[in-house]
C-alpha cells in the first residue's frame, strides 16, 4: 500500500491536462457557471487514482467533500422541484419587474444585481433555489458577504409581498393590468390613476402611449437629487 495519497491538487492539474482536450469550447466557457463538468469528474478521477493505489477511498478527505457536495446537490433539487411553479415567462416578468423596482427603491444595489447575474440566478426558480441553499440556509457561497445575504433576504421578502405568481394570480384582470400601469408610469397622480382606470374598464387594455407620456411629464416634475 502506497504511504500517502497524491496532493489533491496534482491530481486535478495531472486529471486536468489529461482530459482537457475532450472539452468543447462551448463547455470550456461555460465551466465558471457550471462546476460540475469538472466535479464529478474528479471525483471519480481520484476514486481511481485510489484504487490504483491500494487506498480505500471512503478514508480520504476527498470521500468527505465528495458526500457534502451531494448533499448539497440533493437540496437543490428539493428546492427546486418546491419553486418550479416559478418558471414561467409571467413570473420572470413579475421577478424582472421586481428587480428594477428594488433597485430604484435602494432595497438592492447594481452589485447584488450583478452578483445574481454573475451567478445566472436571476431567474424567480433560480433565485429561491439560491436563497434556500445559501442565504437562507447560511452556507458560504463565494462572493456573498454577510451584508448582501441580508439585502437579498429584503429582497426576496419585497418580492413574496409585491411581485410574486401568486400574488398577481389572485388580482383582477382590471387589477393586474393597473399593477402594469403603475410600473410603466412610476408615480402616477391621483387623476392619471383615474383616467387609466376608466381606460381600462372601457378598453380592457392599458393606453401605453398616455403612460410613457405620463412617466416623462411626473419625471420633469420631480425634484433632482443632489
Amino acid at each position: 500500500m502506497a504511504k500517502k495519497v497524491l496532493n489533491l491538487n496534482d491530481m486535478m492539474e495531472k486529471w486536468l491536462s489529461e482530459n482537457l482536450y475532450k472539452f468543447s469550447i462551448e463547455q470550456i466557457k461555460s465551466l465558471r457557471d457550471n462546476p460540475d463538468l469538472l466535479i464529478e469528474p474528479m471525483f471519480e478521477a481520484v476514486k481511481q487514482h485510489c484504487k490504483e493505489f491500494g487506498l480505500d477511498y471512503t478514508q480520504t478527505q476527498v470521500y468527505g467533500e465528495e458526500q457534502k457536495y451531494l448533499k448539497r446537490k440533493e437540496q437543490e433539487q428539493v428546492s427546486g422541484r418546491k419553486w418550479a411553479y416559478l418558471d414561467s415567462p409571467l413570473s420572470q416578468e413579475l421577478f424582472d419587474m421586481a428587480t428594477h423596482a428594488a433597485l430604484d427603491r435602494k432595497i438592492i444595489s447594481t452589485h447584488e444585481t450583478s452578483y445574481l447575474f454573475d451567478r445566472k440566478s436571476i431567474k424567480p426558480v433560480a433565485f429561491k433555489v439560491f436563497m434556500d441553499a445559501y442565504v437562507l440556509g447560511h452556507k458560504p457561497s463565494g462572493r456573498l458577504t454577510k451584508r448582501m445575504a441580508e439585502k437579498l433576504i429584503r429582497f426576496n421578502e419585497f418580492y413574496d409581498q409585491n411581485y410574486s405568481l401568486d400574488m398577481f394570480e389572485q388580482l383582477s384582470r382590471k387589477e393586474q393590468l393597473l399593477f402594469y400601469a403603475k410600473h410603466i408610469a412610476d408615480g402616477l397622480t391621483e387623476e392619471q390613476e383615474q383616467f387609466v382606470s376608466q381606460f381600462i374598464d372601457e378598453h380592457d387594455y392599458l393606453p401605453l402611449f398616455y403612460l410613457i407620456t405620463a412617466y416623462y411629464k411626473n419625471t420633469d416634475h420631480r425634484p433632482c437629487s443632489a
